[in-house]
């Protein structure tokens, strides 16, 4: 599976809909993408699409710990850190440099769509020289949600990880509104982790609430592996 290289920030705006891809580590909370119902998505577009917020994540998941991918399940490597996935996710097309940042890439994975059209996605944000920590990571994007869409509940801990000095679990819930007007729940799960040789990774999940399991997207983080 190819991958295809998308750079540019967030803007200022969390409203404004945006056309590429990358961001920097937190920012990147804002571009995991937005489902549109009945058609082709990009996880391109932002997903703070709505202030409310529904129940925390679910204690049953428990702090991340890390395992085997399932049986079946794709590859797919960026250097730094290599994503499991489940079959059918496809690379978002389209790149974009950022002058600012050149050094940070992201990558985004998108999945099938449901019946009603919406789509899960996984995206990766490799940052070889970072300016914060993974645990000050973790808080700009809890501010940033929490700020922006009113999200008060986070399910957050310390995980031990192979080839991290330091890594975070973040979780929770919101809503968004699709392009049919519907509110629909979505789950997002991170993982990001300051590296031993410096660099810093940020891998989100998200899936809708109703399909998150179903689609073993916690397992996407689960199956990640780091580079010694």
């Amino acid at each position: 599976m190819s991958t295809t290289l998308a750079q540019v920030r967030t803007p200022t705006d969390p409203e404004a809909p945006l056309v590429h891809v990358h961001c920097k580590p937190a920012r990147c909370v804002s571009q995991l993408g937005r489902v549109i119902s009945g058609g082709a998505v990009a996880l391109s577009a932002v997903l703070l699409l709505a202030a409310c917020t529904t129940d925390p994540a679910s204690p049953s998941d428990g702090p991340l710990v890390p395992g085997p991918a399932p049986d079946g399940w794709e590859a797919v490597d960026y250097g730094t850190v290599t994503v499991h996935v489940p079959a059918g996710f496809e690379p978002v097309d389209g790149a974009s440099a950022d002058p600012a940042h050149p050094d940070a890439e992201s990558f985004a994975l998108l999945g099938p769509a449901n019946d009603e059209g919406r789509t899960p996605g996984v995206t990766t944000t490799v940052a070889p020289d970072p300016d914060r920590t993974a645990s000050v990571e973790v808080d700009a994007l809890e501010n940033q949600w929490s700020a922006t869409r009113g999200v008060e509940d986070f399910a957050r801990s310390q995980v031990s990880w192979p080839g991290a000095e330091s890594a975070v679990f973040l979780a929770f819930e919101s809503e968004a509104t699709d392009s049919s007007g519907t509110s629909v729940p979505y789950r997002y799960e991170w993982f990001v982790a300051d590296l031993e040789d410096g660099s810093q990774v940020l891998v989100g999940s998200v899936a809708p609430v109703a399909d998150f399991d179903e689609l073993q997207m916690h397992e996407v983080l689960s199956s990640l592996e780091l580079a010694p």
